[in-house]
This record gives C-alpha cells, structure tokens and sequence, in this order.
C-alpha cells in the first residue's frame, strides 16, 4: 500500500513539472522525450551486431560469402555508430536549448514572484531563507523531468536485458538485482542527507556568500585596506566554511565506505555470472559471440538497472524540493489586503492612536502615535536613530500592515484604497537608496515608466541639481551608470549618486513627497540648493521630511519630534525649542558646532 502511495506521488511530481516543461517549450519537450526513448534501443543494435561479427570471425569457414556479411556487418555497425553519433549530438542540443527555455521560464516566474512580495517578506530571516532555497530548487524541476523521462527508458531497457539474460542464469539474474537495489537506496539515502545538510547550513551559506561579496566588492575595498581587515575577514570566512565543510565531510565519508562495500558485492556477482556463461562457452552450449553478446546485455542491465532504481528515488526524493516550490508560487507572500476604493489626490493623513511591532521582536517600535497632515503643509520629523521614523513610511506605504489603532486618507481608512492605486500617490527618496546599471535617463524615469516626459524629466534634473554633472559627460543624459557592463560608464560619487535618486523622486506625478535622508551625502551648497528648490517649486505639494540634520527644518510648516516610538513634540521650531527638551538637545547638538564661544 505505502508503495502504492508513493507510486501515486512520483507521478503527481512528474506531471506537475512536465505541464511547466509543456508550457515552457511544446516543442523541445516532445523533441527531447522521443530522444531519450530512442537512444535507449540504441545499444542493443550494437550488441546484437557484435555478436553477428563475433561469430563470423570465429567461423572456420572463411568463403567468400563469410566475408561479405563480416564486411555488411561492419558497414551496419558504422551505420549505428552514425546514427547514435548523430542522435546523441541532437539530443544534447535539444536538451541545451530546452533546459535555457525552461530555466528562463521558471526564472521568469520567480521574478514576478519575487516582485509581488511585500518587504515584510524580505525583512523575515527565516521567510528570505525559504524565498533562498526555492530559488535554487528550480533546476531540480527539470531534472524531475528527465529523471522521469529516463526511469521509462531505462525501465524498457531492463525488461529487454532481463528477457534475454533470465533463461541463461536465472538464479544469478536475481542475486544480481537484489544487490543492486541497496546500492541505489544506499546512494539516495546519502544524496538525501547531503541535500537535508544543505538546508540546515543555508543560513550559514549565505554569510559565507555575503562574506566572499564583501571581500570582491568594491564598495567596501577602501574601509579594509584601511582598517586592515582582510586578515580578520579571511578567518572569519575560514572558520565559516570549515564548520560548513566538516559536516558534509562525515556524510561523504559513509557515503564512501558503504558505496565501496556494495559495489565490491555487485562486482563479484557480475563476475560469478560471466563465469557461468564462459562455462557455457566452453561446453560448447554457446559461440563467443553469445559470450560477447550476454556480456554486453549483462554490463548494459547493471548499469542501466542502478540508474533506474536511481531515478525513481530520486524522482520521489525531489518532492520536497518541488512541493516547495508550487507552494511558494501559489501562496499569497505579501499578506496585505488591497482594497477597491479609488484615489486621486491626498487631501489629508491621519494616523490615530498608531502602534507597531515588527514580526519576531518583542519591542514597540511606534506607540500609541497620532498626528494629522494637510495638503501643502511641509512636515518634518525629527528623532534619534530607532525612534520609528522611517516606520512610518513603510506603514504608511503599506509595506507592512498596522497592528493597533488606524491610518486614514482622506478620512477613509487606508485598508480601503487599492494598493498600487495608493501608491501611485506618492513619491518617496527612501533612505540609502541605490541606483541601477542602467542609462541615467532610464535612473530617473524609473519612478514613472508607463509615463514617459520631457518636461518632467528636465524638472526633475533641475531639482536635484544634475545639470552640470549631465553636461559634463560625453554621451550626456544616456551615458550608463557604473562601468559593470560599459567601460565608458560613469562612477558616481555618493553625492552624486544621492541627487541621481532625488532626481527620479521628483520625476514622478505626485502631489505627495516623502524624502527620507535626503541630503545626508550632500555637500553644504547641494543641500541649501536642494531646500531652496523645494521651497521655491512645491509650493502646492505636501512634503514629509525625515531629517536627522536641523538644516531642513526651516522649511517645515511643523515639526513633529519622536523618541522611543512616541509622538513628544508637535509645532514650529521655535514653539519646540521653547516646550521640548529634547527638540532643544539635539538641535543644540548641531547649531553650536558652528558657534564660536
């Protein structure tokens, strides 16, 4: 019955990954299933033609008439010879130009996968590790194919050698097969343990992956020769991977050790039944070539016997991998309802009574926090680090989804606005934004693709201050950001690399701008130019700032001041520097650096 069962299971595997290949390329998985099958008749032509040559050559007669069927024989084996060359060269081309298809295909779905999930999802340790694993699962989906495909052909190919071989040496036949079923088992049960190994080690895999980007990233060259830390890194990568590599070395050392002992058995009873043939042989029963021919299906029926007991398991094994793989693409990963109500413009925001915790953390981050906005009004938000200022955004943007009290727009609670509809209404510089490797024009178009627009564009450049640095490159506005894939690329300062994102923030159709850190990397005139444009320019948008530097709070028509997640201060800087001790601190942390006593 638990054969049954797992019998019914291996199939749903196969067909599930064999619809994916279907949709993937029609053609190529026709193509490459008939290859597979044909290849398998393949070496019985070619042992049946030895056999005939065999014993052409072992004839005392050697006539004319011998002679022409030696020579036809051999013509026919070059003939095979051709045709498996030329089948075998063919299938490995459908086999490349269908594995490129369907790995493309797949890629493609876990892209747009990967798009859906909110940052929620990315910011789970445990969530990113399972998104990790399945995406290198994907290449034991068409593996799952062929290992399907190939336990049909073998298992042909098996049923061929056992009719033949059976009436010779039965009793051998059996011992044989039972010898080498353990083999199989024992070399998928070790396959299991090293894949079950892999698993347990994926977190400890992608800090050795993150050290090795560390250690070959440019980003981060200047700060280890300084610091002198390659010494430091190169022991903490060392340590990493041994305790990585010592696990797998105790499971590849039995793997070893029981793989040894079985094939020794397994040689031992193949040569018991060549010694019974050649008995034959000699009792004259049977020709050499029979000796030639029984050897050669004997050889084929261990061979192909092991790889299909092989393939079944490892069919029924990969389930895991494949069942985690249509879960992750068939379960919703963002966990954020969208609503229907429609949205144009953002006349007011109201949090109210707004608490959070972010999953797998005991602490608050936002308590209890309410405040409102307008149209038009700038706001400021000031705070040390960790005091929920950038939270705000991510709830506000609906990354992550409230937990106690509410946030309404327009007086409707945001849970009742579709979600991109939302979205579209604001533009955000988030916080150590990064740019792409891309023209600069398409870095700043990003924010709005579908909407291609001149005007905008030169706006926008004008607002992030860009225009002397467009000027100054040859290909100007299309020249390619970072040389990873253009020598003649641009690389950007930090600075410069801030007001590129800036720029595509100000680019996109919004009434409603969120600036996070806006001018933390920029020179003192930078900064002021940039205030000033937004002073000057968006007269009519409502600006929220996050700010860790006073410079900005003059364009702010409020300032609100958060500590430890809670709202302490609400008004103008000179209400706060009279009513806010701590408003008062930190600005006095930064004015008197530029006072003289």
């Amino acid at each position: 019955m638990e054969y049954i069962i797992k019998m019914k299971k291996t199939w749903k595997i196969y067909y599930s990954c064999f619809q994916l290949s279907w949709r993937a390329s029609e053609i190529y998985t026709c193509l490459r299933a008939f290859l597979k099958i044909v290849n398998t008749v393949i070496p019985f032509a070619v042992a049946w033609n030895t056999k005939c040559i065999v014993e052409l050559l072992s004839l005392s007669d050697k006539s004319e008439g011998t002679y022409k069927k030696w020579i036809l024989c051999m013509f026919l084996m070059l003939g095979i010879a051709i045709l498996k060359i030329i089948f075998q060269k063919v299938e490995a081309y459908i086999s490349r130009m269908h594995d490129a298809s369907f790995i493309n295909y797949i890629e493609q779905i876990m892209a747009e996968k990967a798009l859906e999930m909110e940052m929620m999802y990315f910011d789970n340790p445990k969530n990113y590790d399972v998104f990790e694993i399945v995406k290198k699962d994907i290449y034991s989906l068409i593996a799952v194919i062929w290992d399907g495909t190939a336990f049909f052909g073998n298992l042909i190919t098996v049923f061929v050698c056992i009719s033949i071989l059976m009436p010779t040496v039965p009793s051998y036949i059996i011992i044989l097969i039972l010898v080498i079923i353990p083999s199989a088992v024992v070399e998928n049960k070790y396959t299991k343990k090293i894949y079950l190994c892999e698993m347990e080690n994926q977190t400890e895999e992608r800090k050795l992956s993150y050290l090795y980007y560390l250690a070959t990233n440019k980003k981060y060259a200047q700060e280890f020769r300084l610091y002198s830390l390659g010494d430091y890194l190169m022991e903490k990568y060392k340590r990493l991977w041994n305790c990585i590599f010592e696990r797998k070395r105790k499971i590849e050392k039995e793997r070893v050790a029981w793989g040894v002992l079985l094939a020794v058995v397994l040689e031992i009873v193949s040569v018991l039944v060549l010694i019974r043939i050649g008995n034959n042989v000699f009792n004259r029963k049977y020709s050499m070539g029979d000796y030639v021919f029984y050897s050669g299906i004997l050889l084929q029926l261990t061979s192909v016997l092991f790889l299909s007991i092989q393939s079944f398991i490892q069919l029924y094994e990969k389930k895991l991998k494949v069942e985690r793989f249509f879960d992750f693409i068939n379960c919703k990963l963002n966990g954020i309802q969208s609503g229907k109500k429609r949205i144009k413009d953002i006349m007011t925001v109201e949090f109210c009574n707004v608490s959070f915790t972010y999953p797998g953390n005991s602490g608050k981050v936002l308590d209890c926090v309410s405040f409102s906005i307008r149209k038009g009004e700038k706001i400021c938000i000031v705070g040390e680090n960790g005091a929920g200022k950038s939270t705000l955004l991510k709830l506000l943007l609906r990354f992550y989804e409230i937990q106690e009290g509410s946030i309404r727009i327009n007086g409707f609670p945001i849970q009742e606005y579709d979600i991109m509809d939302l979205r579209k209404n604001f533009a955000c510089y988030f916080q150590n934004t990064e740019n792409y490797a891309f023209t600069l024009r398409e870095n700043i178009e990003l924010s709005q693709v579908e909407q291609p627009d001149y005007e905008k564009l030169k706006y926008a450049i004008k607002m992030a201050g860009l225009e002397y640095i467009i000027n100054s490159l040859e290909m100007g506005i299309d020249t390619n950001l970072t040389r990873m894939y253009d020598e003649k690329g641009m690389e950007l300062s930090i600075g410069q690399n801030q007001k590129v994102a800036i720029a595509r923030t100000f680019y996109r159709n919004s009434t409603f701008l969120i600036l996070d850190e806006p001018s933390s990397s920029l020179d003192p005139k930078s900064e002021y130019n940039l205030f000033q444009a937004i002073k000057d320019s968006c007269v009519n948008q409502t600006v929220l700032f996050i700010s860790h530097r006073f410079t900005s709070v003059k364009l702010a028509n409020r300032i609100l001041v958060f500590e430890n997640g809670k709202k302490i201060g609400d008004g103008s800087h000179k209400k706060l520097m009279r009513d806010c001790a701590v408003y008062s601190k930190l600005f006095h942390y930064q004015a008197d650096k530029f006072i003289e006593e």
